[in-house]
C-alpha cells in the first residue's frame, strides 16, 4: 500500500485501514515497526478475535504488570501508563489493563461500521478505535506481550505524549457522558 508519510501515525492508520477493508480483509493488524513488540505474538492475537467477536485485540505489556518493568519500560511511563489506565478505565467503565499498546489485530467486521475519516491524524487515533468499540459495547481483549525499549526504538517525545495523555483522557470523558446519555456527540451506536 503506497501512503504518505507526513500525514502523521492516525493518518497513516487510516490509509492502511481503508486499504485493508477494501481488499476484503477479516482482520487488519497493527504493529509498531520498531521492534519493540515481538511480531510472533500475531498468531495467538488472531487466534483469540478469530475464536470470538471482539472488536479489538491488544497485546498488553502489563499481563503480569511486572512485564513492563522487566522489558525496560521508563519508569515516567511506567507511571503514566498505569495513571491513564486507571483514569480510562473508570471514565469508560472497562476493565483493561492498558489502552496504549503498539501491537493489535482489529476485525475488518466492527472496522467497517467506524467512520475512519472522523478519527485523528495522531497517536491518539489507537485510543479512539477502543473508546469506540466501548461505546459501541463490543468487547476488546488482551493477551500477555513482552515490550523492548532500547535507545533506536522510537518514542513519543514527551510533548507528544502529554498531548496523547491529554487527548485520552477527554476521549474517555466523552465516553462517560455518552453512557450517561449527556452527550459524547463524536460517538454514534453502530
Amino acid at each position: 500500500v503506497l501512503f504518505r508519510s507526513d500525514r502523521g501515525f492516525g493518518g497513516n492508520m487510516k490509509t492502511l485501514f481503508k486499504a485493508g477493508l477494501a481488499s476484503g480483509a477479516d482482520f487488519l493488524i497493527e504493529l509498531h515497526p520498531d521492534n519493540q513488540y515481538d511480531a510472533g505474538d500475531i498468531p495467538k492475537l488472531l487466534e483469540v478475535i478469530g475464536a470470538h467477536r471482539h472488536a479489538i485485540v491488544m497485546g498488553s505489556r502489563f499481563i503480569p504488570t511486572r512485564n513492563a518493568i522487566e522489558g525496560g519500560m521508563p519508569w515516567w511511563k511506567f507511571v503514566a501508563n498505569r495513571v491513564l489506565t486507571f483514569l480510562n478505565n473508570r471514565l469508560m467503565g472497562a476493565r483493561l489493563t492498558e489502552f496504549h499498546c503498539g501491537l493489535r489485530v482489529y476485525s475488518g467486521e466492527w472496522l467497517r461500521t467506524v467512520p475512519i475519516d472522523t478519527l485523528s491524524d495522531d497517536f491518539k487515533l489507537g485510543f479512539e478505535t477502543i473508546a469506540l468499540a466501548i461505546a459501541d459495547k463490543r468487547s476488546v481483549a488482551e493477551i500477555p506481550t513482552a515490550c523492548r525499549y532500547f535507545d533506536e526504538a522510537s518514542s513519543n517525545p514527551f510533548a507528544g505524549s502529554v498531548k496523547y495523555g491529554w487527548g485520552t483522557l477527554t476521549e474517555s470523558f466523552n465516553v462517560f457522558l455518552f453512557r450517561l446519555g449527556l452527550g459524547g456527540a463524536r460517538l454514534r451506536v453502530f
